[in-house]
């Protein structure tokens, strides 16, 4: 779980993949954010809590840190916003809790940055001077994706009211209490895979049709082009993501002389992956038709060396078949 964590976080980090996914998912596939614009951000959100510590059993005031998995801020003077990608393999039921608790210790620090701006300039006084923040002073917005690349749709609370115990007597009043959203892109589940372009799209749709062996295989005939020039970066996060560990195995890399990055064919290892599948399954289908065969010749009482020789299979291997429909009996 950890690596396939470390490894979408590590390939949607990188600006051009960051901004296919927060344009497409956001904001209804409108180029509203651009990659040269994104910078990144630490991703620490420190807060103070209170707890007991392991030379006291008082409790006492403790500082902890969160991290998220990404964020970046996006500024081109005309818009200025934070935006952040928290990856997940696994659903969670606290996400949308998860995400209300990271953006409010952000906008939590944002004042604290203002406020510290203030009193360098020693500009304000009264009540603004005691918050530290005046009334021309504006925080930035957060906006929050969830990429879930996990292979069982997602059924998680998608919004804080979920998550609450909202009772009945309170239910026609459930607009006053504040709720929370999470923005999510379940990769499997995905319809607007044709949006996105690249590497990014060729990712995607490997992972979102992983379990569907037909499909994926007119994904690829569709964008043959794409996937017959796939750099090792990608191809890694599509055996790790795809659950496909022996994907890198049926690909020969070969070295970009421009980029000196290596780049393998896809299209062929997808093709052998299938083709071993195939043979694996007819394997299989024949195995379970030899053992049926030898359950009736048992029935009809041939003895366990006999239907060895017969169905040319090892006689070690039919006798513990006949010892254990022995003790079945």
């Amino acid at each position: 779980m950890q690596e396939k964590d470390i490894i979408s976080n590590r390939y949607l980090a990188v600006n051009e993949r960051f901004a296919q996914i927060c344009n497409n998912t956001l904001f209804g596939g409108k180029p509203l954010i651009l990659p040269e614009k994104l910078v990144s951000l630490d991703r620490t959100e420190a807060y103070i809590s209170s707890g007991k510590t392991k030379t006291s059993r008082r409790e006492s005031p403790q500082a902890s840190q969160l991290y998220r998995d990404i964020l970046k801020i996006y500024d081109n003077r005309l818009l200025i916003l934070m935006l952040g990608i928290e990856n997940q393999t696994h659903i969670t039921s606290l996400m949308p809790l998860r995400q209300l608790l990271y953006d409010a210790l952000r906008y939590q620090k944002q004042r604290e940055d203002i406020a510290r701006v203030h009193r360098k300039r020693k500009d304000l006084k009264d009540e603004e001077f005691v918050s530290g923040f005046s009334r021309e002073d504006r925080l930035v917005p957060i906006l929050n994706l969830v990429v879930y690349w996990g292979t069982k749709p997602w059924d998680g609370p998608l919004r804080l009211h979920e998550i609450l115990d909202i009772k009945s007597d309170l239910v026609e009043y459930r607009d006053k209490i504040n709720d929370y959203r999470i923005n999510l892109l379940d990769v499997g589940r995905m319809e607007n895979l044709e949006d996105y372009h690249g590497e990014l799209k060729a990712l995607l749709g490997f992972v979102k049709y992983q379990a569907d062996q037909q499909a994926l295989g007119r994904f690829v005939a569709q964008n043959e082009a794409l996937f017959s020039h796939v750099s090792q970066e990608t191809t890694h996060a599509m055996a790790a993501l795809g659950n496909a560990r022996n994907l890198e195995s049926y690909i020969q890399y070969e070295q970009n002389k421009e980029d000196m990055l290596m780049y393998g064919d896809v299209n062929e290892a997808i093709q052998g992956m299938m083709n071993d599948k195939r043979k694996e399954g007819q394997a299989r289908g024949q195995r379970q038709k030899t053992h049926q065969v030898a359950r009736n010749m048992y029935i009809r009482g041939f003895s366990a060396q006999d239907a060895a020789g017969l169905l040319d299979e090892p006689a070690e291997r039919v006798e513990a078949w006949y010892q254990k429909w022995d003790q079945e009996r």
